[in-house]
């Protein structure tokens, strides 16, 4: 810094030297764009010094300087004058906050916290970062963003507002954050963030959110004045960001080897923590090939019956081995239990309303259940049948027992008998029900009648899978994704 900068910028609260002519002259290019990151925002970056320690000790040489000499100063926070003097040394700044013991301790906590869950407030490798511990032994390093950087596995994402948007693959089975030029933001699942790129777009499984970071020469990022957030949303950054995730998503689709459905979930599972937390599986399985869950794929599909199966992959093996169901079925596999309580308790559940993977009531004119009469028994106890059967009827269902094998719960006129039956023989063969397993105590819900007039809207998990090949269903075939994959430039970029 110069003299000048030191006066009427670094110690003026809320002054910015990228206001100053100076500035504007060597790093503004001929269309007012700035050729450098812009970090600085409000003119507070000085004081926050004095969060650290009680005073503050500066050496800053220009880089324009030819004498050898540069300046320092000394001061504390509540000081009216600031004595700055010359002093010989190297071109650079160095800053030094003389801090107590106390505070020192709750600084390495911090450090030692941030660094292990991948949120250290600054990320890039140039400039880096390095921060040393040093007392009267020894110095450790504590952090190092050129190795933060060099961990991670950056997916880069067009963008017109911003120099460089990317997301960080290395990051995707934890929490996601926000860095601008390279410092931290905020946590990108937190609302203050106003960058939400998870949820439940069209009814499609959660996906988690990565770390994102972008350069911002120009100061567009609207970031609050706390710093730990947005001030408005960033809809356009949050589509684009988003649809290079799903794109990520649907290539590894393409790219696994899996040739059945059960293999394919047998591969999810080892998987999913790349794209999402939640246990529930994202397909729709059918006959021909398979898709994932979204209302408008769905809608395009149009299928005579949607089968949702709490246990395991055997009816989805059978439906598509035998033939046994029609083509235009489709069956999804909604997830296992988490122990036998969880699992009794979700049962209930599921029979009080008759759900399905994502609120598929509303789509469907005709609800099922098939269950094991033993699990159903199981579940709510001998004693607390009757209760249970009025308290359905006065509901509008109707419970069936079949024999002495399985229970049908409705809430819509019954089922073909010929389906029940294979239904039933298929449900007896695949539910596992043992306390000491835990696929647990498996049940089949049916949907028919699908309304046809409920018209979706598109969302970006459909838009990138319409556009990334013509079929909606992907072939169980690997060879013909692998072919598929490699004529399909956007998805290319993900391999």
């Amino acid at each position: 810094m110069t003299l000048d900068i030191i006066k009427n910028y670094f110690l003026r609260a809320g002054a910015s030297f990228r206001t100053s002519e100076l500035w504007k002259k060597e790093f503004i290019d001929e269309a007012g764009k700035s050729t450098v990151a812009r970090t600085g925002r409000f003119g507070v970056g000085a004081l926050s010094a004095f969060l650290i320690g009680e005073q503050l000790k500066v050496y800053t040489r220009h880089y324009s300087d030819k004498s050898g000499f540069g300046f320092s100063f000394e001061t504390k926070i509540d000081n009216e004058e600031i004595e700055v003097v010359t002093q010989r040394g190297p071109v650079g700044t160095s800053i030094t906050v003389e801090s107590d013991k106390d505070r020192i301790n709750l600084i390495k906590e911090y450090i030692a916290s941030k660094h292990e869950s991948r949120s250290f407030y600054y990320i890039l490798a140039k400039p880096s970062v390095t921060v040393n511990l040093i007392d009267q032994t020894k110095s450790t390093k504590l952090y190092s963003s050129k190795e933060r950087k060099a961990s991670s596995k950056w997916v880069d994402v067009p963008s017109v507002r911003y120099e460089s948007v990317t997301w960080d693959r290395a990051s995707y089975e934890n929490t996601g954050y926000l860095y601008c030029n390279g410092l931290l933001i905020g946590d990108i699942a937190k609302p203050a963030s106003n960058l939400i790129i998870s949820g439940h777009d069209g009814g499609i499984f959660s996906l988690n959110a990565p770390t994102i970071s972008l350069v911002d020469n120009n100061g567009l990022l609207p970031v609050d004045l706390a710093r730990k957030g947005l001030s408005r949303a960033e809809k356009e950054l949050s589509s684009s960001i988003l649809r290079s995730i799903v794109e990520e998503f649907v290539a590894f689709l393409f790219q696994i080897e899996a040739e059945s459905p059960s293999e394919i979930i047998e591969l999810w599972n080892k998987r999913k923590h790349r794209f999402q937390s939640s246990y529930h599986q994202p397909f729709l399985f059918g006959s021909e090939g398979f898709c994932i869950m979204d209302k408008w794929l769905l809608h395009c599909i149009n299928p005579s019956r949607l089968i949702v199966e709490v246990a395991g992959a055997s009816i989805v093996e059978t439906q598509q081995r035998h033939k046994v169901l029609d083509e235009k079925t489709l069956t999804v596999i909604r997830g296992y239990g988490h122990g036998a309580e969880g699992s009794r308790s979700a049962t209930v559940d599921a029979l009080r309303d008759i759900w399905g993977p994502w609120d598929v009531n509303s789509l469907f004119e005709r609800r099922y259940m098939v269950l094991r009469k033993d699990t159903f028994e199981d579940v709510f106890k001998l004693k607390s049948l009757p209760n249970y059967f009025h308290n359905m009827r006065n509901a509008g269902r109707t419970v069936e027992i079949k024999g002495d094998k399985y229970v049908i719960v409705s809430r819509s006129s019954p089922l073909n008998a010929s389906f029940v039956k294979e239904i039933g023989n298929l449900i007896m063969k695949t539910t596992v029900i043992s306390d000491k397993s835990w696929r647990l105590r498996g049940d089949i819900r049916i949907f028919e009648g699908y309304h046809k007039t409920a018209f979706p809207s598109k969302t970006i998990f459909s838009e990138v899978w319409e556009e990334s090949f013509s079929s909606v269903c992907l072939p169980y075939d690997a060879k013909q994704r692998a072919k598929l994959l490699r004529e399909n430039a956007p998805l290319k970029a993900h391999l």
